[in-house]
């Protein structure tokens, strides 16, 4: 039991640190979403980039992001979804090879950020 909370201890600190520095961005390249077959190196970065053509947030109603994890399913992925005004960040989430994360989400901007040992890939979209 030790154990396993050091290792929370350790990923809910990374993620801290990763919001609070605005996401140490120089140590691996932001994907845009939607993203698609994308490699999981330890840790993958995922962010809106600005949406065009968007409907006014009255009439947008609700948003679902996806990640799809790809790998043996013996393999897990441990993810996080954060607003990119640092105000909310949700998770961690943890999900094995094969299976998918839908998570509700507001009008805001969104990222997702993705973190595994395993070889995995991800696809992260958002339904609305």
């Amino acid at each position: 039991m030790d154990h396993l909370k050091s290792i929370i201890m350790k990923k809910l600190l990374f993620l801290i640190l990763f919001l609070i520095g605005n996401g140490f961005t120089w140590l691996y390249a932001t994907n845009p979403i939607p993203s698609y077959n994308v490699a999981v190196n330890h840790v993958a970065d995922f962010q809106e980039m600005g949406r065009t053509g968007v409907t006014s947030i009255d009439t947008r109603g609700e948003r679902v992001m996806v990640v799809a994890v790809s790998g043996l399913s013996s393999s897990i992925a441990i993810i996080w979804v954060y607003s990119l005004d640092k105000q909310t960040t949700l998770g961690p989430y943890y999900v094995h090879g094969g299976e998918r994360l839908y998570v509700e989400i507001d009008e805001r901007e969104w990222g997702v950020l993705v973190e595994s040992e395993d070889h995995i890939t991800v696809d992260v979209w958002i339904e609305e």
